[in-house]
């Protein structure tokens, strides 16, 4: 984690550029006045990048900028919004994010005092914001809308109309930009809105529900497939659920975890070849499953691990799990296993530099989480009965409340542990979903969201 001040400490947000390597950036930065060095960044290393910025009567982006955008590759894209936003925050994918006060100007870059946090993906709490960081995209894309050549020139007029003006004439403008821009959306206050909902809540539930409904559709392909090949070593009982995922395992461990170039940039490398046909990738993945000799060690997922996670999982046990039990199911979980490789030992109360093999740090992320509480003072079981079991509420309305609500959210639980445990206590409802398998997914061409946590 980085503290970007400027001049205060001298970190620039230009020295965060030359030291990130990712495959797409996702912005929403209130003002816009110029972007050189951000745009050139981008360019220069061949990313995606889409910019979320307002344009109302008191600010329009500026035409230099708008025109770059207009002129430039087809995987960028300018976003026009009205009001009621002011974020300033940079999402390097899969790598890290910015959030804090600079605007996209010369001076918030380089001479005003600004303050923000860098957080690299590698450290812990960046997987325990990056599903609310994306249900936040997903929120302000939703009051948002492209630019278009139209746009630019319509700005481009706009601009040179605004830049005389008095404050007296303030209101002539406002009813000047309305007959231009009355398409923008994004006028009506989010505080307004939430008093009836949660834009971000319900992005993050509409994701992942529509999550789940592919996966579903997966395992009726999959089915079909059966009906041809047959289910080999398969046990008969063994959920379509629990197969699937280990499908996607397979191919997120053959196809993406070794990857030379990066699993970030791999991952986006897979989804530009496949986002035409997904259809056909994902076909093709079952396909060579149902043909190809299976590893030990996903058999062992299978075969053992299913099973055990299940009943280990259910409302009884659940009710009665001790440490020995917790450990037990962090031994089997794809997803604890992620996040106690990457945990520092000063979180797990290690000396630093301590050298430990992969069982150790469970055993010890197991041990550390077991003695934790959450801000309202639940321990682990009763978060897992919330999340998993407790059926008065959606299963997505469930993990948005146990990922973002101080009384729910259990240190260094995010949503790719509780997705992926809600489907292994639940297969035969909800199948498992982790970061594994959304970042299969996406790699696939399936437009998902890729959580981490």
């Amino acid at each position: 984690m980085r503290f970007v001040a400027n001049r205060i400490n001298s970190v620039h947000l230009t020295a965060i550029l030359q030291n990130i390597t990712c495959s797409r950036i996702d912005a929403a930065v209130a003002y816009v006045t110029w972007a050189d060095d951000f745009i050139e960044f981008c360019r220069e290393k061949n990313l995606a990048l889409s910019l979320f910025c307002l344009c109302n009567p008191t600010h329009v982006p500026s035409p230099a900028v708008v025109q770059k955008f207009i002129d430039g590759p087809a995987s960028w894209s300018l976003w026009l919004t009205k009001d009621h936003f002011h974020p300033k925050l940079i999402w390097f994918r899969d790598r890290g994010i910015y959030i804090g006060s600079a605007n996209l100007t010369r001076a918030a870059w380089y001479s005003n005092v600004e303050a923000g946090l860098y957080i690299d993906a590698e450290e812990p709490e960046y997987g325990e914001i990056e599903p609310q960081i994306a249900a936040f995209f997903e929120a302000v894309k939703a009051r948002s809308r492209l630019a278009s050549k139209e746009d630019y020139t319509a700005i481009v007029a706009f601009a040179k109309t605004r830049a005389p003006a008095q404050a007296e004439v303030d209101k002539l403008l406002a009813s000047e930009f309305e007959k231009k821009f009355a398409t923008v959306p994004g006028g009506d206050s989010p505080i307004a809105v939430a008093r009836q909902h949660d834009p971000s809540r319900e992005a993050f539930v509409r994701e992942w529900s529509g999550g789940l409904e592919i996966l579903r559709k997966v395992q009726t392909t999959l089915a079909e497939k059966h009906k041809k090949y047959g289910r080999r070593w398969v046990p008969a009982r063994t959920p379509l659920a629990v197969e699937v995922d280990q499908v996607l395992n397979l191919f997120y461990e053959t196809h993406i975890a070794k990857a030379e170039a990066g699993i970030g940039l791999e991952i986006e490398a897979l989804h530009a070849r496949n986002q035409a046909a997904p259809g056909k990738a994902l076909d093709a993945v079952l396909e060579e499953w149902c043909t190809s000799v299976t590893p030990e060690w996903i058999r062992k997922v299978v075969e053992h691990w299913a099973p055990f996670l299940r009943g280990a999982l259910s409302p009884e046990r659940l009710e009665v799990m001790d440490d020995v039990g917790w450990r037990e199911i962090c031994g089997k979980s794809f997803a604890i296993h992620t996040v106690a490789r990457q945990l520092p030992n000063a979180v797990l109360g290690k000396p630093p530099g301590t050298s430990t093999d992969l069982p150790e740090r469970i055993e010890w992320f197991a041990n550390f989480t077991w003695v934790q509480q959450t801000q309202g003072g639940r321990g682990i079981a009763e978060v897992l009965r919330f999340v998993l079991w407790d059926d008065s509420r959606h299963p997505a309305d469930r993990l948005w409340t146990a990922i973002t609500d101080p009384a729910w959210k259990f240190p260094r639980i995010g949503i790719s542990i509780l997705g992926e445990l809600i489907g292994w206590a639940r297969p035969d409802e909800f199948p498992p979903r982790n970061n594994r398998v959304s970042r299969a997914l996406y790699a696939l061409g399936v437009d998902v969201q890729r959580y981490g946590g």
